[in-house]
């Protein structure tokens, strides 16, 4: 059965070493909310590769499955970029321009920013609501 739905990421806390922002699951025929989890990624930086986030625009995804980090998400025709997920992850070091997901912050290893929490649990429950192909509009 199709789930005919479309991802929002909307950033909302910017600083020099991350960006804080939450992610939703928005069904395209009602433009109801289906689920909605947080996100960890790095700062925008020009959209420089492997230390900035993406840029703002719509982008075409697909599931996918890798052994370093199982199913995820592949968002596809990023200008300039190439290999950018969305997969599990805590810590804004563990992106080179990825998107993290997770159900709740707190500064896990003391260093003064926040991480993610739950990032396995929450990733399972957002390919749940999602076809094998859609898409993401990043704000």
């Amino acid at each position: 059965m199709e789930k005919n739905n479309r991802l929002f990421l909307d950033r909302k806390v910017f600083d020099d070493i991350q960006t804080r922002g939450k992610l939703y699951v928005v069904n395209n025929e009602e433009l109801k909310e289906q689920y909605r989890c947080l996100t960890l990624e790095l700062p925008y930086v020009e959209n420089q590769y492997q230390i900035s986030s993406i840029p703002r625009g719509v982008f075409r995804c697909k599931k996918r499955y890798s052994e370093k980090y199982g199913e995820h998400i592949h968002i596809l025709n990023v200008p300039d970029r190439d290999m950018i997920l969305i997969h599990i992850g805590n810590f804004h070091h563990e992106t080179k321009g990825c998107v993290l997901v997770g159900d709740s912050y707190e500064d896990i290893n003391g260093d003064g920013h926040l991480d993610l929490l739950n990032s396995r649990k929450t990733l399972e429950k957002l390919l749940s609501y999602l076809d094998d192909e859609f898409v993401i509009v990043v704000l």
